[in-house]
């Protein structure tokens, strides 16, 4: 078995993955989907960013806020941007599709 950790989409008909987990409907009509969870989503910051620049209380506060967020914009990302209208490339100080360095 071999367990590749991407947030690239694997084409499931090109035989890339036997298996996808996914953060997004697949387009390609030939594969089977079942939701298997539901995982919440949320926005994270230090106690010392927080004391100095303060919390925001709205989508609207987070154009004053230091982001961290994506690189390249993913099915995942353009779903989620249709309910976070802030949430986009151009707002963020630091850009990475690795998760890890986006948690250091």
């Amino acid at each position: 078995m071999e367990l590749v950790l991407t947030d690239r989409m694997q084409d499931l008909l090109r035989r890339e993955a036997d298996i996808a987990v996914r953060m997004a409907r697949p387009r390609q009509e030939l594969l089977v989907a079942r939701r298997v969870g539901q995982i919440e989503l949320g926005l994270h910051a230090h106690q010392r960013y927080l004391s100095r620049h303060g919390t925001p209380k709205t989508m609207a506060d987070l154009t004053n806020h230091s982001l961290i967020g994506f690189d390249q914009t993913t099915a995942f990302i353009r779903s989620a941007g249709k309910v976070l209208s802030g949430w986009r490339r151009e707002a963020f100080a630091l850009r990475t599709d690795n998760n890890l360095a986006q948690l250091a």
